[in-house]
């Protein structure tokens, strides 16, 4: 992994990546080499929006083709920047959004949408975003990040981390550190990020005995909290994954999520909440249930993402919200000692 350290390195390692990966692909629009067909270089920029994503827009817009990517995407489109709307907690947003980029950049200025209510540490939040747009990148034939490391207002380990993660899939990752970025971060990060109304997101950090993948430690899940919770709570798991939870003595479940193969993968269980006594299907058609494996270590993340509640909202912050986070946090116990067991 290659460390620059300057501002002006982040279009000059930019533009010099690209053209060397498009003429991998092709070559260039501008200079023909060798006998391969002609292509300008396309780059992946997140958080275009942000400070430092308009600085790397401004002078690299005359030399390669942009696709800038924000949490809305409502950027004014030119000949060499088109702009793309991305959710980085969705896998599928972010496969989309830099699909035909020779290179992407990693620059979470203000891409991480935000909910009404989040419980969940910065580390982990952007841990999910990480992963995702790692895995999006090695799926889309990405041939280098370029990842500008201070954009994100995280410690040293937590850094190093994110790093671990977008080195975890292979694609060759250039690192950016500054001071300079760091204080541009400072008047722009989140500025603009997206809500919906009485909306949730919620993610833990959960041990994992190794070997298990993220469908083994979701059934589990679902299995461990219908014994824990009996005779009041019941579960159902059926043989595609999707699954139900709900009281004994209501008929209708209280949430009903449905396994979405097309999602998911060994370390990705992705569960779309579709309906149920505590969903309210009316306001938002996105909720899901993820758990996720983190690369190389004993540990998953269980994520929601998107729900929005049927109570009224003091009442869900005073009851349903608190009894999600207790049941996690029992969770994370038990896989705890499950973890030391073996």
């Amino acid at each position: 992994m290659n460390t620059l350290y300057n501002l002006r390195d982040i279009t000059f390692s930019v533009k010099a990546d690209a053209s060397v990966c498009a003429y991998e692909r092709g070559g260039y629009s501008k200079e023909k080499r060798g006998s391969g067909p002609m292509k300008t270089p396309v780059i992946a920029l997140t958080g275009a929006n942000g400070n430092v994503g308009r600085y790397v827009i401004e002078n690299l817009k005359g030399d390669l083709d942009i696709v800038a990517l924000s949490v809305r995407g409502d950027g004014e489109h030119t000949d060499h920047v088109t702009w793309r709307a991305c959710d980085v907690y969705s896998l599928s947003d972010i496969e989309a959004g830099i699909e035909g980029a020779d290179v992407a950049v990693y620059l979470m200025d203000s891409m991480l949408p935000k909910a009404t209510l989040t419980q969940g540490s910065p580390n982990n939040l952007h841990m999910i975003a990480t992963d995702n747009f790692a895995k999006a990148a090695k799926n889309q034939g990405v041939k280098h990040i370029i990842h500008c490391s201070n954009s994100i207002p995280l410690d040293v380990s937590e850094l190093s981390e994110i790093e671990e993660v977008l080195r975890s899939y292979g694609t060759p990752v250039t690192t950016i550190r500054s001071s300079r970025i760091k204080k541009a971060m400072c008047t722009s990060f989140i500025k603009k990020a997206q809500t919906h109304q009485n909306d949730v997101r919620s993610v833990q950090r959960i041990p994992a005995p190794r070997g298990w993948t993220a469908d083994d430690v979701a059934l589990h899940y679902v299995r461990w909290l219908g014994e824990v919770l009996n005779p009041v709570v019941q579960t159902t798991t059926k043989e595609n994954h999707s699954c139900q939870i709900g009281l004994s003595f209501l008929k209708k479940p209280l949430i009903e999520m449905v396994y979405d193969e097309d999602q998911s993968t060994s370390d990705l269980a992705v569960y779309s909440i579709r309906r149920g006594l505590l969903v309210d299907t009316n306001r938002h058609q996105l909720a899901r249930f993820e758990f996720r494996k983190i690369p190389r270590k004993p540990e998953c993340m269980a994520a929601i993402h998107d729900y929005v509640p049927s109570l009224p909202w003091p009442f869900y912050r005073m009851t349903q919200a608190f009894a999600h986070r207790f049941i996690m946090a029992w969770f994370r116990f038990h896989m705890s000692k499950l973890t030391s067991y073996r």
